[in-house]
C-alpha cells in the first residue's frame, strides 16, 4: 500500500524519484538507525537486566512500529481515494 499511496500522490513524472527517496530514508532508519537505537537501548535503558536485555530493547522498537502502523492506518482512511 506505501508504494500505491506514493504514486497516488506524485505525478507520473516524478514517480522514480519519489521512490527512490522513499528507499533512501527508509533504509537509512531500517539499517542504519535501527540497530543502533536497538544497541544502545540495550546497554543504557535495560543494562540490569542481563541476558533479557537485547530482548527488552527489541520490543521497545516493536511497540514503536506497531504505534506507526496505528498512525499510517489512521492517516490513510482520511484520505480520499484516487480518481
Amino acid at each position: 500500500p506505501t508504494y500505491a499511496f506514493l504514486h497516488a500522490r506524485v505525478e507520473p513524472h516524478m514517480r522514480p524519484m519519489a521512490t527512490a527517496i522513499f528507499l533512501f530514508v527508509f533504509n537509512i532508519i531500517g539499517v542504519g538507525i535501527g540497530p543502533t537505537f536497538i544497541g544502545f537501548a540495550s546497554d543504557t535503558l535495560f543494562a540490569g537486566e542481563g541476558a533479557r536485555s537485547l530482548g527488552y530493547a527489541i520490543l521497545i522498537v516493536q511497540i514503536a512500529g506497531a504505534w506507526g502502523a496505528w498512525h499510517y492506518w489512521r492517516a490513510m482512511k482520511t484520505m480520499a481515494p484516487p480518481a
